[in-house]
């Protein structure tokens, strides 16, 4: 069977500016970390992607 793949968490900011978060997760802990960071009612925008092979 495959790997599972690592997902990261990004935000953008209300300038339009993208940083990585975190990195190396599995889908359900970024799943969670955008979750939690999503709570806290910042203008800033928080999404999980996969990490490229």
């Amino acid at each position: 069977m495959g790997e599972e793949r690592a997902w990261r968490v990004m935000r953008e900011d209300d300038n339009g500016n993208r940083f990585v978060v975190a990195e190396g997760l599995s889908q359900a802990e970024a799943a969670r970390r955008v979750e939690e960071l999503t709570a806290r009612g910042h203008k800033q925008s928080y999404w999980a992607e996969p990490l490229d092979r």
